[in-house]
């Protein structure tokens, strides 16, 4: 009896120790450049096949490595054989470079704002589901088998609901105006004895110029890729809600700007927010929305109006000009040299620079566009009806939401 007994225990201990996961890792950080790090592991135990769940979203159930990672954060896995048994690992990929540390120390002041600027009020208070689904219901699926969802974000609620009162408020300005404003830009109300640096068009040029581009085409080709034809219209309607709020954004910056004794011009919202806000007894708010403002200007300079830029700059000449693919910093230099020769004779020099370039810019663009419509005139009724078609099921809200 004892024989058997001691039997059975070497059978059990044996398939028990054989049914636990090892997991051995190699992690590596491929250069110094950020989110390039490698995480490859080995399994052993249980029984093929496994399952790795990375939590990169897009690192594949199948494969037994995730790369493309940033340096200095956690990353999880959790492999899953065919009887269920899992087990988890965290691992980091520590930092090697000057650039990886600056990453890492922005990384939770990221978050944190993500966490406010990006949180979904509808979904919180359980008014939709996020999940995104194909046409016949099925849950779509991220590569590592997470679940794809959206969100509908606050300040995309705040500014829609913000443009919406401000086209009521100014009784549909961004339509009544339209005429005025082409007048504007043909300089029918110039003057050169009024105050101010710069003509009515180089103001419009300097603005265009800073603003097309980020959102302006690239989010447009992204929302049409996920909402498909139909978000162009809603794309169509919060564009023209916009021009509200930027009518209204430019009205208070003329109202509440300073001109100093050689005609030098300063304002903007750290003005309006400051000098407003005071007429109406919150002097103290007011100063420290213009200086919260000023310092999230700075952060929003340095991403969205500048290291986007160049780095795709330097991404697509690098792909065109392979030696030049490893002469960044180099890249760099050059790009500020000639940024720099055109900004710091400030807002005039810039408007000297714009009033050229945008125009060519516009035409060049525009052409580029009438060139693919007509390429594809029998096909412009098919559009339109898309777009209508459409515009009012719920991918194309989500893709004119993005």
């Amino acid at each position: 009896m004892k024989k058997l007994i001691l039997i059975i225990s070497s059978i059990f201990l044996f398939s028990t120790s054989y049914s636990q996961l090892v997991i051995t890792e190699s992690i590596s950080n491929l250069t110094k450049d950020i989110n390039d790090g490698k995480i490859s592991v080995v399994v052993s135990g249980g029984e093929k096949p496994y399952k790795y769940f990375w939590s990169d979203k897009n690192s594949p159930l199948h494969l037994s490595f995730s790369d493309s990672l940033t340096e200095g954060v956690e990353h999880s896995l959790k492999v899953i054989d065919v009887n269920g048994v899992e087990l988890t690992k965290i691992f980091v990929i520590e930092a090697e470079s000057f650039q990886e540390d600056i990453n890492n120390a922005f990384i939770p002041v990221v978050s944190f704002l993500d966490k406010i600027i990006f949180w979904d009020p509808f979904y919180s208070l359980g008014l939709y589901d996020n999940i995104i689904r194909d046409s016949s219901g099925e849950i779509l699926k991220n590569a590592n088998g997470t679940n794809k969802t959206t969100k509908i974000p606050i300040v995309v609620v705040w500014l829609v609901l913000g443009a919406i009162f401000f086209t009521i408020r100014m009784k549909f300005i961004n339509i009544r105006g339209f005429k005025h404003a082409i007048s504007l830009v043909k300089g029918d109300y110039d003057d050169p004895n009024d105050k101010g640096e710069v003509s009515h068009f180089q103001a419009l040029t300097t603005a265009l110029s800073a603003t097309v581009g980020l959102g302006n085409i690239a989010g447009v080709a992204i929302a049409i890729a996920v909402g498909g034809p139909g978000a162009t219209f809603w794309m169509i309607i919060a564009g023209l809600l916009g021009m509200s709020s930027k009518f209204v954004e430019c009205t208070l910056g003329v109202k509440y700007r300073k001109v100093d004794e050689n005609g030098e011009v300063s304002g903007g919202p750290m003005y309006y927010l400051r000098d407003g806000l005071a007429k109406y007894n919150a002097g103290g708010l007011g100063k420290v929305l213009a200086v919260l403002f000023a310092i999230l200007c700075i952060g929003g300079s340095f991403g969205g109006g500048n290291m986007f830029q160049a780095n795709q700059a330097y991404e697509i000449l690098g792909a065109q000009f392979p030696k030049m693919a490893d002469n960044g910093p180099l890249f760099g230099v050059v790009l500020a040299i000639l940024v720099g020769a055109v900004i710091i004779g400030g807002i005039k020099s810039i408007a000297n620079v714009t009033d050229k370039i945008v125009p060519f810019m516009a035409v060049l663009y525009v052409g580029a566009a009438l060139v693919v419509i007509f390429a594809n005139f029998g096909q412009i009724g098919t559009v339109f009806a898309l777009i209508f078609d459409g515009a009012f099921n719920s991918d194309a809200a989500l893709g004119g939401v993005i």
